[in-house]
């Protein structure tokens, strides 16, 4: 099994799954579920042999108590009913980052970017857009006004203030719409 995993700390590493036999890889349900921290990472072309790394930051305090694995799922509930999952990571009082996910991604696409900002102290924040990831599916309000919207919803339900925004793809529009109407 090979997964290309893009780019961490500006070099493109691939992810190669070294052991079938379980360690590493199991199956929940019919997704394949792959432990980050078993697995080998061999950094570009070129390089000769496998080196392990540990992954520990998933295990990288979120507040003063908690791990990312403990953190529980959060939602909140818009005006118009529809349950939008968002990720709330480091001190309450920090300068918070929002992201906003490209189309037809979600707020796990945020992950590695997520983890550096909370290890420079930052208050980060992502949300699966409604009818993406563990939102709501619905299937009205795709368009920028309730994105838009939406976000005002989750930076409200947070009481987020002078917050920077971050967007890819979809989720620049996103984040230039919320601007625009909300901020």
């Amino acid at each position: 099994l090979h997964l290309g995993i893009g780019y961490l700390d500006g070099v493109f590493l691939n992810v190669i799954v070294l052991s079938g036999d379980g360690s590493g890889i199991g199956h929940a349900g019919n997704a394949l579920e792959i432990d980050l921290r078993q697995i080998h990472l061999r950094p570009g072309l070129g390089e000769i042999g496998l080196r392990r790394i540990d992954l520990s930051p998933v295990g990288a305090r979120v507040d003063g108590n908690q791990t990312l694995e403990e953190v529980p799922m959060s939602t909140m509930t818009t005006k118009d009913g529809v349950a939008i999952f968002y990720k709330d990571w480091g001190p309450k009082n920090a300068q918070p980052i929002v992201f906003h996910h490209g189309w037809p991604l979600s707020a796990d696409d945020w992950d590695t970017q997520m983890l550096y900002f909370l290890g420079k102290g930052y208050r980060v924040v992502a949300h699966d857009r409604r009818g993406h990831g563990r939102s709501t599916q619905v299937s009205d309000g795709h368009d920028m006004e309730h994105y838009a919207a939406d976000a005002a919803a989750v930076v409200a339900h947070l009481d987020l203030h002078d917050a920077i925004h971050i967007g890819h793809s979809t989720g620049g529009g996103e984040a230039t719409h919320y601007a625009a109407l909300h901020g």
